[in-house]
């Protein structure tokens, strides 16, 4: 029998295993433990770090997956920390005892993850996406997986434009009514301003600065509200615009949707208007929104197309819905999916990033208007459970003995 060769010589830690009398060394006493246990923990906090930036709305379908994967082979990477690691003494192949590297087997399982967390479930899911609808009097929320209920009954009529502040709180324009009304995240409506009468209020949009924007659409002006409530004019739009979609872009200058002209106005933080982009003749554009690398896009009710318009103001037609569709608000989701109001079908239309493909999300909702998508709470606690049950399983990889 061959005789056994000195064991390595271990880096001078405090939770580094101790040599035996017989050559071996002890992996399970207490202080290694407790590393072994720190390590986790790094793993975890930085897989956390990954879940939550693959669902940021920046994220697009091609940086999203890519960056996951690469934050997750990097925090298998990191376990245990190469200063920690055991290293077992160098005895004969045929006497040996090997370990399944850790980080390998992590990093082989990583793709496998990463297709489960993101063709597994529908898109929606995979962007943990609630939907908030106006339509009549009343805000309807569109669950992950399509399910449509009643958020909110506001006090005014016919709610048109939605937009939501830091704190959660859900703001609606009520153009038969002319006023805002206020919905807390549970649900309870109250009035928050009320504009000059005859406004007609569409489009909402908040600053960064917390001040809620409306477009008076029969007044073609666009009003400013403190977060107090305070109700001033901020822009006038040329005469017979009716502005209806309001959207910012990320240097703080505000896009309004003219439905009678064909145009989109830009208003800078100044309140100086300008002409940012025509579209076909009779678009009657409606909704905006912009996607995470600074394109606007317009509902054109009219038509049933969804135009793209880059930020240089080049128009383009970005995707077709079916004829009578009468499109209206537009929303993205962190995957770049786009939602559509189809006010005329009575449901929400989901188009992929290229355009391409066109799929009914849900139904049932009358005369969907404007439409918001937010993350879903907790929307990484899947990814983030596939992770823990990863790590948790390759934590007991017995040991193979190789002949």
């Amino acid at each position: 029998m061959a005789e056994r060769a000195a064991p390595r010589a271990f880096p001078k830690h405090e939770c580094a295993p101790s040599a035996t009398a017989s050559g071996g060394s002890r992996s399970r006493n207490v202080p290694w433990r407790k590393c072994n246990e720190i390590s986790l923990a790094i793993v975890m906090a930085r897989l956390s770090v990954a879940c939550e930036l693959f669902c940021q709305s920046d994220m697009n379908a091609a940086r999203g997956p890519r960056l996951f994967v690469s934050w997750f082979y990097s925090a298998a990477r990191c376990w245990p920390p190469p200063d920690l690691r055991p290293q077992p003494p160098i005895v004969p192949m045929n006497k040996t005892t090997a370990f399944y590297p850790k980080p390998l087997l992590l990093a082989l399982f990583t793709p496998l993850l990463a297709i489960t967390a993101l063709f597994a479930v529908p898109n929606a899911v995979q962007a943990g996406l609630i939907l908030y609808v106006s339509t009549g009097n009343e805000i309807d929320k569109v669950s992950s997986t399509g399910t449509v209920s009643t958020f909110a009954t506001p006090p005014g009529s016919i709610t048109t434009g939605l937009a939501f502040d830091s704190s959660g709180n859900l703001y609606v324009a009520e153009n038969g009514s002319d006023q805002i009304s206020k919905v807390t995240p549970g649900g309870v409506a109250s009035l928050f301003a009320t504009l000059p009468g005859g406004s007609n209020p569409q489009g909402l949009a908040f600053d960064s600065s917390g001040n809620l924007y409306a477009a008076d659409v029969t007044s073609n002006q666009i009003s400013k509200i403190t977060p107090g409530g305070t109700v001033s004019l901020f822009a006038t739009l040329p005469g017979g615009s009716n502005p209806f979609g309001l959207a910012f872009d990320t240097s703080g200058n505000l896009y309004a949707a003219n439905a009678t002209t064909d145009t989109i106005s830009k208003i800078t933080s100044g309140g100086v208007v300008s002409l940012f982009a025509t579209l076909p003749g009779g678009s009657d554009p409606f909704g905006l929104a912009f996607d995470s690398s600074g394109n606007l896009y317009a509902a054109d009710h009219n038509t049933n197309k969804i135009s793209k318009i880059t930020p240089g103001g080049v128009v383009s037609l970005f995707a077709s819905l079916p004829a009578g569709s009468g499109v209206d608000g537009l929303a993205f989701d962190p995957l770049g999916n786009l939602y559509v109001a189809d006010t005329n079908a009575n449901k929400i239309s989901e188009i992929s990033p290229d355009g391409l493909t066109v799929t009914t999300f849900a139904t049932g909702i009358p005369s969907p208007k404007f439409i918001l998508a937010v993350p879903e709470p907790g929307s990484a606690g899947v990814v983030v459970a596939f992770a823990l049950g990863a790590v948790a399983l390759l934590r007991r990889v017995p040991r193979r003995r190789m002949r």
